[in-house]
């Protein structure tokens, strides 16, 4: 019992003096910082605004990704072939062409 009381006396001044304590004030302040993330997080998802129904519409889009496709590669006709499977697949998908050709419509 009396190693127990010098321990508890001695204690403080271990902690208050060396690097323990430095690094047990910097592992709680993670800690609260970690804690205080997740609870704003929580509160923006709990408060966040629904959509409205006329954002989310439910309508499949599909979009490609085609750089020149008016270059007379080949490509062409593969992204073609793509776009009408989508189509008959999904006739109500809005399927949508990037190109960075600007003479393509």
């Amino acid at each position: 019992m009396e190693l127990f009381l010098n321990l508890l006396s001695i204690l403080p001044s271990l902690l208050f003096s060396s690097a323990i304590f430095l690094t047990i004030v910097i592992i709680l302040g993670l800690i609260i910082i970690v804690i205080l993330c997740v609870g704003i997080k929580f509160w923006f998802s709990f408060f966040r605004k629904k959509r409205s129904s006329s954002e989310d519409d439910g309508q499949i889009r599909v979009g490609f990704f085609h750089p020149y496709c008016d270059a007379g590669g080949g490509g062409e006709r593969v992204l073609w072939t793509g776009v009408r499977a989508l189509r008959k697949r999904f006739p109500a998908a809005k399927l949508i062409v990037y190109t960075g050709d600007v003479e393509v419509i």
